[in-house]
This record gives structure tokens, C-alpha cells and sequence, in this order.
């Protein structure tokens, strides 16, 4: 949805105003949430796995202690691995979109103030927003981003 909004204001080939500074600032706040829930989502998941890869290294530290410096990794401790990577990669992700998005606020002066506004009236977004809070938050912003480009003219 934030996808689509944000390329309707780029396909007009002008270069990018104050309302697609928003909408990018938006979109990485967006980003950011989105993926820090999925992080949180498997999280229990994430520890218990954790807790049995730290098991299973103990054991074969162990059994490491030969000649020989190569080990064996289970196939099922190498998938763990795997998705245990990629939840922290998402967990990344939404720290690398909600930095950018503070970058982006920082640097613009009137986007800041901006979404000062709307965190006022909506309540702000924090790691802890409900993904509702965030659908209608989403919608006052693009609803205020509406009522700005109407006002700018065609």
C-alpha cells in the first residue's frame, strides 16, 4: 500500500518534494515495525534453538579437541543456524529502516515537524505499536500527505 502511494507521487517525473520525503520517512518507519515484529513473532523459537546450538557446540568442543581442526555440523544444527540468521537479520533490518527514517527526520526540519503532528495526534510509533496501531497511523498520514498534495495543486 505505502509502496504504491509512494511510486503515485514519483511517477509524475518531478524530482522528489517534502510530501515523498514524508512518505519515504513513513514507509522506513513502516519497514522497521513490520520487521521487528516478524523478529518478535519467532523469538521463543529463536531462544530455545539458541539454547540447543550453545548444547550442541559444548558437546563438540569436546569432541574437537583431536588433530584434526575441521568438525561436522549436524544437517539439523546447520538449519538452525540458518533460520536463527535470519531472524536476526530481521531484527537488523528493522534497526537499519527506523535509523534511516530518524536520519531522514533529522535532516528535514518540516518533516520532522511533520510527523511530530501525527505522533501527537495518533500517538507516536514504538517498537511496542500493534500492527492496528500502525494500519491507522498509516492511514493519517497518508491522509494528511493527500490534503498536502491537493493544497500544492496538480
Amino acid at each position: 500500500m505505502l509502496r504504491l502511494s509512494s511510486a503515485t507521487y514519483r511517477k509524475q517525473g518531478r524530482r522528489p518534494t517534502a510530501i515523498d520525503d514524508k512518505m519515504q520517512a513513513l514507509l522506513l518507519r513502516c519497514q522497521g515495525l513490520i520487521y521487528l515484529r516478524l523478529f518478535r513473532l519467532r523469538e521463543t523459537e529463536l531462544r530455545r534453538l539458541q539454547r540447543q546450538n550453545a548444547e550442541m557446540k559444548a558437546q563438540s568442543l569436546c569432541e574437537r579437541l583431536a588433530a584434526d581442526p575441521s568438525c561436522a555440523v549436524p544437517v539439523e544444527m546447520f538449519r538452525a543456524l540458518l533460520w536463527c540468521n535470519e531472524q536476526y537479520t530481521h531484527l537488523q533490518n528493522s534497526l537499519d529502516y527506523w535509523e534511516q527514517a530518524e536520519r531522514q527526520l533529522q535532516a528535514a526540519q518540516e518533516t520532522a515537524q511533520f510527523f511530530s503532528e501525527v505522533d501527537c495526534a495518533m500517538g507516536g510509533l514504538v517498537s511496542t505499536s500493534s500492527l492496528l496501531s500502525l494500519v491507522y497511523y498509516i492511514r493519517e498520514t497518508t491522509r494528511r500527505l493527500q490534503d498536502m498534495h491537493s493544497r500544492t495543486g496538480p
